[in-house]
């Protein structure tokens, strides 16, 4: 996604928690030439296979190579530690995260702040809450529909697009198994309503 919007031409600052996936992506968003890059992204996937070997197929990447004059930095860091501070961003861009903390009103808030006025959220995703699965704080997770979602964000945000989206996140295709979202893709507008 970061290298996608900086193909647009913007300026770009990745935030992903994982450390494995920060490795690749700046591994990736460094490539001086296209399919450069094996891995096998499915490596420990073995239930759900056609064929004995399908879990060691390998994937070449980048599938495309940013213009030298892109501008992506990526950070290795928590997003709401990275965004604390008075910085504020003309728009924010998320795939599947939005859900991927314990308190998902504290992604709302946090993004109220650091978004200006008339800056938009972009956001793909089924509200899957998984994130908070792995954590301890499991049983304090707030886990809000997208209505409740949609709510609390409107106080800050205007909605002008919003659609159902059928999208595979994270799927192998030669897989037995594939899992197809219905996911909620919307463009939020910041509005002048101040953050307090």
């Amino acid at each position: 996604l970061p290298a996608e919007i900086a193909k647009a031409g913007f300026q770009v600052e990745a935030v992903e928690m994982s450390l494995v996936k920060c490795l690749f992506a700046d591994r990736v968003l460094k490539a001086e030439s296209a399919e450069t890059f094996a891995c096998c992204p499915y490596v420990t996937e073995t239930c759900n296979r056609r064929r004995k070997r399908d879990h060691l197929r390998q994937a070449k990447t980048p599938d495309a190579v940013l213009p030298r004059n892109s501008a992506v930095t990526l950070f290795h860091a928590d997003f709401l530690q990275h965004v604390q501070g008075d910085r504020q961003y003309d728009g924010v861009a998320g795939l599947f995260w939005l859900d991927s903390g314990n308190c998902i009103l504290t992604y709302i808030r946090a993004l109220a702040r650091i978004i200006k006025p008339g800056g938009v959220f972009v956001h793909i995703g089924a509200f899957l809450y998984n994130q908070s699965n792995d954590d301890s704080n499991y049983a304090v997770a707030v886990m809000l529909s997208w209505d409740e979602v949609k709510q609390a964000m409107s106080r800050w945000f205007n909605f002008v697009e919003e659609r159902v989206v059928h999208c595979y996140h994270v799927t192998n295709p030669q897989s037995l198994m594939e899992t197809l979202y219905d996911a909620i893709s919307f463009t939020a507008i910041r509005n002048e309503v101040p953050f307090e």
